[in-house]
């Protein structure tokens, strides 16, 4: 019966190691989404003839400071006609209109995203005279702002979820003079543990084509952390 027990608590061990390193991953790439998003979210400001590029410019940089800038670049209409004309399927058109039907563009990426100071940018931005139209792809940007909803109740979730294993760890240590650790059974689970947590991230860094998992110093606390919890309450045996 003791070794059934024991083996029973081994096993819930795992689940709670699936579950942590699953949250682990999941907080990990919903970041990764979002970074990607803000990285292919491109605004385009559509210039009237004549417009000072300057004035508006020194208004992109003073006004907007919450608002981290990759990219702040003018093009003229020509290269914009050039770069239209690159794709096959619309050079035939340009060649019927045989004129340059775009205008001057002033083209902005954007280092971080925040829905109130984005559409304080396009509010801005549209009483501008120079200004004629904001191009930018709406899908990406509601897919950012329900990113941006979503992220308050992550961060609280990961941050109770934290707070009860950190208070559940203290508990056991508090206690670990009344727990008999089963040393195979704690020895064959850390063996596990490390060999999941490798091919994790190797597995994760894998399918996102970038390393988003580390071993920095703020991940290996986690992994002990969670190293501790599966370990002092399930592998004991009273």
């Amino acid at each position: 019966m003791k070794v059934l027990n024991s083996i029973t608590k081994f096993f819930v061990s795992v689940i709670l190691m699936t579950s942590l390193l699953l949250m682990f991953d999941i907080y990990h790439l919903f970041w990764w989404v979002e970074n990607k998003l803000v990285d292919k979210f491109v605004l385009h400001f559509i210039l009237s003839d004549n417009a000072d590029v300057d004035y508006i410019t020194d208004i992109l940089k003073t006004n907007f400071k919450n608002l981290e800038f990759k990219e702040i670049s003018f093009i003229t209409k020509q290269q914009v006609y050039d770069e239209v004309k690159q794709k096959d399927e619309l050079a035939v058109v340009l060649n019927v209109l045989k004129q340059n039907p775009f205008s001057d563009v002033i083209r902005i990426r954007i280092k971080n995203y925040s829905k109130k100071e984005f559409e304080n940018l396009l509010s801005v931005t549209s009483s501008i005279p120079y200004v004629k139209q904001s191009l930018f792809d709406y899908n990406v940007k509601s897919y950012l702002d329900r990113i941006k909803e979503l992220e308050p109740l992550i961060k609280s979730g990961c941050k109770i979820v934290l707070f009860v294993i950190i208070l559940v760890i203290i508990f056991s240590f508090l206690n670990i003079k009344n727990l008999k650790i089963n040393l195979f059974l704690t020895l064959l689970f850390s063996v596990l543990y490390v060999f999941v947590v490798l091919i994790n991230r190797k597995f994760v860094n894998l399918i996102t084509a970038t390393e988003i998992v580390k071993f920095d110093l703020l991940s290996v606390v986690l992994f002990v952390i969670f190293y501790l919890f599966c370990v002092f309450p399930n592998l004991g045996v009273e």
